[in-house]
């Protein structure tokens, strides 16, 4: 099932998820977190959430499930909010500066936190966890 222009739904969830729940998983994803990731495929090309499907080792990317142990217990994984991503154009670190250097419109795109490349150095974590406030926040988990 394709949820956005670039992006099917079985890279967005873990397998079990997929397995069990099938195109019901995608009331497991936040809609305008999902809208941020394609905004960010747009940005930066080609991007990769989860890769089980085609036999990778990628699954807990995008929604984790309640039991997962990956990650924090209420990690923004597990109500859909969050994604780790790989672009092909852009490394996790010129992101995060993009992002910095040009804050308004990644808020107005509805983001609100990434995460410090200290705790994801080959990866890029975003979320759309509410703040309160207006600007891009960077967590230490």
């Amino acid at each position: 099932m394709k949820v956005t222009k670039n992006f099917y739904l079985h890279e967005l969830v873990d397998k079990t998820t997929y397995e069990r729940f099938g195109d019901f998983s995608q009331r497991f994803l936040d809609e305008d977190t999902v809208k941020l990731l394609q905004f960010f495929r747009e940005r930066y090309g080609s991007t990769t959430v989860n890769n089980w499907r085609q036999s990778g080792n990628l699954q807990y990317r995008g929604f984790r499930p309640p039991n997962c142990t990956v990650g924090g217990m209420f990690s923004q994984h597990k109500y859909g909010r969050a994604f780790d991503i790989n672009c092909k154009n852009a490394t996790p670190d010129e992101i995060r500066q993009d992002i910095l250097d040009n804050q308004d419109i990644f808020l107005r795109e509805g983001l609100t936190r990434i995460e410090d490349g200290e705790f994801a150095p080959t990866w890029m974590h975003f979320d759309c966890a509410w703040t309160g406030d207006n600007k891009i926040h960077i967590v230490k988990p």
